[in-house]
């Protein structure tokens, strides 16, 4: 059952008209709206729709010029269209990753599966991390441990070296600064720093001890 407390119903209403046109067959929710619905552990306001497919961009345009007389284009290009729908930032994304377990399907929605976001939140962080990608970092430690999130990172991008990302994991300078979502699990930001960088400096040992 999907946390349907952490979407606004105008964006749930929204997501659920995106998953019916037939031009986005193919896509599914990544993101922290996908795992917001799933642990339900903050509010998320952005939807952000991947496909492994490759898709005409024009075509998907039109499809959706004709369905949301609001549509607000910010970029589009061959693999990619972003701009918002009734206020709420929509991304369309051709993502030629391996997935690393099947699409899962909630509520009649399309769903990447939790290791394949947790790759995808550490690839975020590993290039320049804003406070949602550690909030979400931060509950998915009650999910896997570092080194199982780790490895979903090296399995999706056939990565060896994960010395850049533990650096990455503990570096907030620039997250300090950028908006800090709406918790609904009374945590902080100090505690969610805490949190994670005790979760690196337990990998760290145990690398060292092994």
């Amino acid at each position: 059952m999907l946390q349907r407390k952490t979407v606004a119903e105008s964006t749930l209403d929204l997501l659920n008209e995106l998953m019916q046109l037939p031009e986005l067959s193919s896509f599914f929710l990544v993101g922290g709206t996908n795992l917001s619905l799933k642990l339900g552990h903050r509010v998320s306001v952005d939807l952000d729709l991947f496909t492994e497919t490759p898709f005409d961009s024009d075509v998907l345009l039109g499809a959706l010029e004709k369905r949301f007389a609001d549509l607000i284009i910010v970029r589009h290009t061959p693999g990619a269209i972003l701009g918002y729908i009734r206020r709420v930032k929509v991304d369309f994304i051709l993502y030629e990753y391996l997935l690393l377990e099947p699409i899962e399907v909630i509520d009649d929605i399309r769903l990447a599966s939790l290791p394949d976001v947790v790759a995808m939140k550490i690839n975020a962080i590993s290039r320049r991390g804003v406070q949602k990608d550690f909030w979400d970092i931060a509950e998915l430690l009650d999910h896997f441990s570092l080194e199982q999130m780790l490895l979903f990172f090296k399995q999706k991008h056939t990565a060896t070296d994960v010395g850049h990302i533990l650096r990455s994991l503990i570096y907030f300078a620039d997250a300090d600064g950028s908006e800090p979502p709406l918790s609904l699990k009374k945590h902080n930001w100090n505690s969610v720093k805490e949190k994670i960088k005790r979760a690196v400096r337990d990998y760290i040992k145990a690398q060292t001890q092994g």
